[in-house]
């Protein structure tokens, strides 16, 4: 926005929020000028800066040609965002995430096409640059959503690279671990579950039936010492 030196532009901008409210709310000129020459705000910008002199209508006129008319805009300018944010939230919840991308392709050459009629119905350059200036606020807002997807993409995919190597260095830890001398002689030493389970039963048949060990083929099986208690090998 180009630097204004007139009375209403040299107030704060909290006060100048206020005076457009009311501008658009439709309140008449001579009571907006007396509102402002009441207050101690004003009234030091006054002073200071224009010689004590009162805000008149005159100056109210200026504002609603200039400053006014480029706040209207920019009011303009967010709610349509706002209402197109709202009905994409609608719709990305009715439709799923693919529904933003297939929108922006819509979107995207009707807005091209919208911005440059905007721009070449301006009549003077104060409009231009008032019309530039809310194409480009959308346009970062459109960039800034793009390099956020961008960041999601690429962090999901360190992620997942980084879930990789994590996984493969767990592997390769587990090979070396199972290659120890000590590791492989506990392995190799211990019965397996099912081998014990039978020599349990085989166990308790010759001691229960009489069956002779030596009829078992599966005492050779394995190199264990048998306790003389059945029931400690389970």
């Amino acid at each position: 926005m180009m630097t204004r030196t007139g009375k209403i532009a040299r107030l704060p901008h909290a006060l100048r929020e206020q005076l457009n409210r009311r501008l658009r709310d439709g309140e008449r000129g001579k009571a907006v000028v007396q509102w402002l020459n009441a207050l101690p705000e004003v009234q030091n910008v006054l002073t200071a800066e224009f010689a004590g002199r009162p805000m008149r209508e005159q100056n109210l006129s200026e504002w609603r040609k200039q400053g006014y008319r480029e706040w209207l805009a920019s009011q303009a300018a967010l709610e349509m965002l706002g209402e197109m944010v709202a009905e994409g939230e609608v719709l990305k919840n009715q439709l799923g995430e693919s529904v933003t991308d297939k929108l922006t392709s819509w979107v995207i050459p009707h807005y091209v096409a919208a911005a440059r009629a905007k721009v070449a119905a301006a009549k003077d350059p104060n409009e231009q640059w008032s019309v530039l200036r809310i194409l480009c606020a959308d346009l970062v807002a459109l960039r800034r959503g793009d390099h956020y997807v961008e960041r999601l993409r690429l962090e999901g995919e360190r992620l997942e690279a980084t879930r990789q190597l994590t996984q493969e260095k767990k592997e390769l830890e587990f090979q070396e671990w199972l290659q120890r001398p000590d590791v492989k002689e506990k392995l190799q030493a211990r019965p397996t579950r099912d081998r014990v389970i039978r020599r349990v039963m085989e166990i308790a048949d010759h001691v229960l039936l009489g069956t002779p060990l030596e009829d078992f083929k599966y005492l050779d099986d394995e190199e264990v010492e048998l306790p003389p208690d059945p029931a400690a090998m389970i």
